[in-house]
């Protein structure tokens, strides 16, 4: 129930003797989110795989890798979690946003190799904390951040 006013789709009870520990425990998670307590964790590797498209790739190249190596970016990752508790999962539609501290390409990458379809090694810059909190602003009938 407490999902309900992050979503519009009508949540139904799940089965609880069918839900493992772990989704009970990813339940609560989420819960906590919802409810204002930012998740925070650390990380020490992430990848980013450059498109096949030639023109898409130059495109990430030519902005948000070359942001990344300069220091100047930091991806931030919104999302729309499915939760799954037993037999049952449930979109919930009020979006994570999920955003690295500090985050760099891997000082080994060598920008020769850089084509399209190519992955890129990223590492913590001086702080490896990642965050993720709940879409302030957003109500049932506000517009989709998603398109």
């Amino acid at each position: 129930m407490d999902h309900q006013r992050s979503t519009t789709t009508e949540l139904a009870m799940p089965d609880v003797m069918q839900a493992t520990r772990g989704e009970l425990r990813n339940l609560e998670r989420y819960r906590s989110i919802y409810y204002g307590t930012a998740r925070e964790w650390k990380w020490n590797t992430a990848a980013m795989t450059l498109s096949e498209d030639p023109d898409e790739a130059a495109e990430t190249i030519g902005r948000e890798l070359a942001m990344l190596m300069s220091g100047d970016f930091l991806p931030v990752m919104a999302e729309q979690p499915v939760i799954s508790v037993g037999d049952r999962q449930y979109l919930i539609e009020r979006p994570l946003v999920t955003s690295h501290r500090s985050i760099r390409v891997d000082p080994n990458f060598d920008s020769e190799t850089v084509s399209p379809g190519v992955t890129i090694s990223l590492v913590p810059g001086a702080d490896d904390g990642v965050v993720t909190t709940a879409l302030v602003d957003w109500s049932p009938d506000a517009p989709s951040i998603f398109g």
